[in-house]
């Protein structure tokens, strides 16, 4: 019986062919392929970036603190030049920023106003 949570994902493999059906029933075998270059190329998704939202991806995970003297949880994929920083702030907050070729951090607030968490992409 498969987990309802976590999934092995399986890539897909394509001939790069497919069979056109007109309506009147005949068919065709044609090569698809792309007319032009993509102008961006995008995240691509497959077994590898699936499974690395689960948590199974290659990193070196390690703790440290901050000069703050903030305790740290650091997930570095060396591999795709990004790193995932938990930091567990001294005012009972938590941050997680994914700092590569962009950043993207998000705070949490427990028990702080309304808000419970904050967004900012930079």
């Amino acid at each position: 019986m498969e987990s309802d949570i976590l999934k092995d994902f399986i890539d897909r493999v394509y001939s790069g062919k497919k069979i056109i059906t007109y309506e009147n029933g005949t068919t065709e075998t044609v090569t698809i392929e792309n007319a032009q270059d993509a102008t961006v190329n995008g995240t691509p998704i497959n077994r590898e970036n699936m499974m690395a939202m689960q948590g199974f991806s290659n990193c070196n995970t390690y703790e440290a603190v901050n000069e703050l003297g903030e305790k740290q949880i650091i997930e570095d994929y060396i591999d795709r030049n990004e790193k995932f920083i938990t930091t567990f702030k001294t005012n009972g907050r938590i941050e997680e920023k994914l700092v590569g070729e962009k950043t993207i951090a998000k705070t949490y607030s427990f028990g702080i106003g309304d808000n419970i968490s904050t967004e900012v992409i930079s």
